[in-house]
């Protein structure tokens, strides 16, 4: 029977880490980052690359990359080799936890890199079965920025951007679960779902089987979520329902190419980016554009009321040039940051060259010990069949 590797991912208030916890305490082999690797902002507290685990390689694939994990790198920015580098890391990273016997595995920034996943499992030859447990994104965006600090519009984007992760290259064989429906029971009914792809030694689900618990939704403005968001989030609960893949998968798609439109690992979406738009919105109407014209174009939100007199100009002028220097600065931050994440992308990938070669002369080693000891034993086996015939004749 071939080992199966049951993946949960979904946002990270949606009971996945409580489920994975219970799971662990009856015994199942489960794994979950620590408490300090699910921030997605946090990749400095990863652990060392010796301990090949899976959540370190999810996380110094963006280190390498570069990039926050807020969001699905596109297929275009990886090359041939890139691409088979992280998978043969994730295979090998996925092969040490399981070990040959089936294993649960929870994270929510797996859907993120769902495809070097995919690659692995079919390379590693086992089965997986793939579950996604959404809640709405108030829940997930309040709690966020209670407990961690978190913009608003940032867990947003991470909870839109891992939704349609996971559906685009999930497809038909993922699980999609509303954590906010479940009570106790049918939390459990989920449990032992799972449970029964561990095959018929796992003992069974115990009564005092701890289940999550989901707070009450907070209240949160309409306006606080884009109405792609408010999309995707309806879409879900109708397939939930339903199972309506058609319209999943277009509305994922669309999240996607939206994501991929607004750079969107840029903090671009996350950003208030709302006040530059505007300075270089009023400087094109003193640069000749017509008043009407330039608070036509102008949303509401930026279209404040024009300067009288020059002073007022000037200061207007002096507070664009200082966004723009700021803007500047960001980008050679950003640019030193992605010099810096290349470097350490070809020292991990010189170190891991090094493990393999000296691998490879301990297995030499090894086998020219085993020639030579049967060489020996050929040999001894010579010599005593000569003077057998010497002792004979």
């Amino acid at each position: 029977m071939k080992p199966i590797l049951v993946l949960l991912m979904g946002s990270e208030c949606s009971g996945i880490h409580t489920l994975t916890k219970s799971f662990s305490e009856l015994g199942l082999r489960c794994g979950q980052p620590f408490a300090s690797l699910r921030n997605p902002l946090t990749i400095r507290h990863m652990p060392p690359h010796g301990g090949l685990w899976y959540w370190s390689a999810i996380r110094r694939f963006f280190e390498d990359m570069g990039l926050p994990p807020i969001a699905e790198v596109p297929e275009e920015r990886l090359s041939p080799e890139e691409r088979e580098y992280y998978t043969r890391l994730v295979a090998r990273c996925l092969g040490q936890s399981l070990q040959g016997k089936s294993f649960l595995c929870a994270d929510h920034l797996t859907s993120l890199v769902l495809p070097l996943v995919l690659r692995a499992v079919e390379e590693m030859n086992i089965h997986m079965e793939m579950y996604f447990f959404f809640s709405h994104p108030a829940r997930e965006m309040t709690a966020l920025r209670r407990e961690q600090g978190q913009a608003l519009k940032l867990s947003e984007y991470i909870w839109r951007n891992t939704a349609a992760a996971a559906i685009r290259h999930g497809g038909r064989r993922l699980h999609v679960i509303e954590a906010d429906t479940l009570d106790a029971t049918a939390w459990r009914t989920v449990a032992r779902e799972i449970l029964e792809f561990f095959g018929p030694d796992v003992p069974p689900l115990p009564a005092h089987f701890s289940t999550p618990h989901m707070e009450p939704l907070p209240s949160l403005e309409e306006s606080a979520l884009s109405p792609l968001t408010h999309q995707l989030y309806d879409v879900l609960r109708a397939h939930a329902r339903r199972k309506d893949w058609q319209t999943l998968e277009a509305v994922a798609q669309t999240v996607y190419t939206a994501q991929v439109e607004q750079n969107g690992w840029q903090y671009v979406d996350c950003l208030d980016c709302g006040t530059l738009d505007a300075h270089a919105k009023r400087l094109l109407v003193q640069a000749g554009q017509s008043a009407q014209a330039g608070h036509a174009d102008m949303p509401k939100e930026c279209s404040p009321r024009l300067p009288d007199n020059q002073a007022d100009w000037l200061a207007l002028l002096d507070a664009a040039e200082r966004k723009l220097l700021e803007a500047r600065q960001d980008f050679e931050s950003r640019l030193f940051l992605h010099s810096d994440s290349l470097h350490r992308h070809y020292m991990h990938r010189l170190e891991d060259e090094r493990r393999l070669q000296a691998q490879a002369a301990c297995r030499e080693k090894e086998n020219m010990r085993q020639r030579r000891k049967r060489h020996s034993a050929r040999l001894r086996a010579l010599w005593k069949r000569l003077q057998t015939r010497q002792g004979a004749a």
